[in-house]
């Protein structure tokens, strides 16, 4: 985000909404992209988590600089912050944590990776966060021309298509949707 308000980089994609406050020479492109769900991850099957307070009792394993995350931990939560994904699960898998959040479909993509088979993911999602495609100022004028295009492959099945060939081998792992 940094490179990209300085004009570094010309865009990027995924990322949450309203962050033109933090980095003013950046636009955000209208139309989501895709939604985010944040995903409790674990290896106890004697619980279940229905609003981000039920974390509370739980050693808790997160990604730091994931700011929705961040942003919604209470202060009195155990968390453990690690710099990758890699060592975010293997926290959990070898008992160091009770519980990792984790993005739906990375994190079940990061299960398989790591051949972690006794890892469930437990539903509802905690959070759900709406992503956007940004571009540096320069590019302003493409914005609604970028909006357009996005809201075409949308109405006309593109978008669906492209989503169900990309996450479905993901949604192979048991409780993806």
């Amino acid at each position: 985000m940094i490179n990209m308000n300085e004009g570094i980089d010309d865009g990027c994609v995924m990322r949450r909404r309203g962050l033109q406050a933090a980095y003013p020479n950046i636009r955000q492109v209208p139309g989501n992209i895709l939604n985010f769900d944040f995903m409790a991850f674990t290896r106890n099957n004697g619980f279940s988590l229905h609003d981000p307070k039920d974390l509370i009792p739980y050693s808790v394993g997160v990604i730091r600089g994931w700011k929705t995350v961040e942003q919604n931990l209470k202060p009195e939560q155990g968390v453990t912050w690690v710099r990758s994904p890699d060592q975010l699960f293997r926290l959990l898998a070898q008992g160091r944590v009770d519980i990792v959040i984790y993005e739906r479909w990375q994190g079940q993509a990061m299960l398989r990776k790591l051949g972690l088979t006794d890892i469930k993911m437990l539903e509802p999602p905690l959070w759900q966060v709406e992503t956007f495609i940004y571009l540096n100022k320069k590019h302003e004028a493409l914005v609604p021309r970028a909006a357009a295009a996005l809201e075409a492959i949308k109405t006309d099945g593109t978008y669906a298509k492209i989503a169900d060939q990309t996450l479905s081998p993901v949604r192979l792992l048991g409780t993806g949707r």
